[in-house]
């Protein structure tokens, strides 16, 4: 059996690049431009779900996290990483017990979310506990992780198709297919 090749170059940290030059601009333009200020208008991300408010609550400021907080310490941006902070700890403080980190707490709406949300925003807390350190996210994840993995979803709020006939998710665990690919089954068990 053929294993993996030993990576020839090492992936490098955001902590240990410091932009120069032309790039340093461009990541300047982008802090003074959207994604710098997406959540001072945008309600989507401004009233966010994530963050307590009642807009959008799927990926949208995950995915703009996502950019903001490299954003924020490549440029070393103590204004960004301060606002950056804030909306993490948005999101960690409202981590229930079994490990949820979305928006949503009542077990319909659990069932009802996207898990790919959920690990969205478990990949931009581990970016936000790498560069800032943050001793939350350690704990955190592994609880979210778990949740997700055990079940692959919260018992599922049965569906309705286009029919009457009402699907349902069965549960595997998230690692070993993709959402797209989980079995559905019906209501007479086929």
């Amino acid at each position: 059996m053929k294993m993996l090749e030993p990576l020839v170059l090492k992936p490098l940290s955001v902590r240990e690049i410091r932009p120069a030059g032309w790039l340093r601009r461009q990541l300047e333009i982008q802090a003074e431009g959207l994604c710098g200020n997406l959540d001072r208008f945008w309600p989507d991300v401004k009233d966010s779900r994530w963050f307590g408010g009642g807009e959008e609550g799927w990926e949208r400021a995950p995915y703009w996290l996502d950019g903001l907080i490299p954003l924020a310490w490549l440029l070393q941006d103590k204004a960004l990483q301060q606002r950056a902070a804030h909306y993490i700890d948005c999101i960690l403080d409202k981590q229930q017990a079994d490990g949820w980190l979305c928006p949503g707490t009542t077990q319909e709406e659990k069932s009802a979310a996207d898990l790919w949300a959920l690990f969205l925003i478990l990949k931009v807390l581990t970016g936000y506990e790498d560069v800032s350190g943050e001793t939350r996210v350690q704990p955190a994840v592994p609880i979210a992780w778990d949740m997700a993995h055990g079940a692959a979803a919260y018992p599922v709020v049965p569906r309705r198709t286009g029919s009457d006939t009402a699907i349902r998710l069965l549960p595997y665990g998230c690692t070993n297919l993709r959402i797209t690919e989980f079995p559905l089954i019906t209501d007479d068990g086929q």
